[in-house]
């Protein structure tokens, strides 16, 4: 049976404490062994929050229940990183956007210089915006 337990980036001084991360490593450390636990970073942007998977990552695969970690992120400032990052901690990096459909996006630069940008526009005013060709993954499909 798949057991699908939704987890969000909070912006918080740690994250796996307490929330949805914590509550995440909770129910799969109660899982059987054989069971598959899965995250998927979706914008993962720098992959900080899934290099904080690391830890409980090693934890997991001793007790014998594999932790997969996808890490998504379309934009190719992080391409390289990403891949050398998903090659540490042995997770898998998609260099796609979540999407149903190819095409291109729009990324908006709020601070001149940063490799970070945002599909969403964050405010109004003076935004670098980066429109590049992306390959995407359709995140309903890929789960099934």
């Amino acid at each position: 049976m798949l057991h699908l337990l939704p987890i969000a980036c909070v912006a918080m001084a740690d994250p796996f404490e307490s929330g949805l991360e914590a509550a995440f490593m909770r129910e799969a450390r109660r899982a059987p062994p054989g069971t598959r636990v899965v995250a998927i970073d979706v914008g993962a942007n720098d992959g900080q929050w899934s290099r904080a998977w690391r830890h409980f990552a090693k934890e997991s695969a001793a007790r014998g229940v594999p932790f997969e970690l996808f890490i998504i992120e379309p934009q190719p400032t992080f391409r390289a990183s990403l891949t050398q990052l998903a090659a540490s901690i042995n997770a898998t990096f998609l260099p796609v956007a979540a999407s149903k459909q190819d095409g291109t996006a729009a990324f908006h630069i709020d601070t001149p210089g940063s490799p970070g940008a945002s599909l969403a526009r964050q405010h109004e005013g003076e935004m670098r915006t980066r429109t590049v060709p992306v390959s995407t993954i359709d995140l309903a499909a890929f789960l099934r």
